[in-house]
């Protein structure tokens, strides 16, 4: 009797220890994933952002090229 316990709490053990091996690694995936994704959709918008900034301050440049100095104030210079 005690040989078919211990035989059943190794099968048991074992059994537990693979499925937490598999859902860490199923967790790490998901995990990796997500860090992926993260780190893309940061770029993208990062760029959008640097994109629309870097315009602006082109147009913000042009406008000031345009207007002449002597209209303006010396603290707007």
């Amino acid at each position: 009797m005690r040989d078919a316990f211990n035989f059943v709490a190794a099968e048991v053990t074992d059994s537990v220890n693979a499925y937490f091996d598999s859902l860490a690694t199923y967790y790490s995936v998901i995990y990796a994933c997500y860090m992926s994704l993260s780190l893309i959709l940061c770029l993208v918008f990062g760029l959008f952002v640097f994109k629309k900034l870097r315009e602006q301050i082109i147009t913000s440049a042009h406008i000031l090229s345009i207007m002449p100095l002597e209209e303006l104030d010396q603290r707007d210079r």
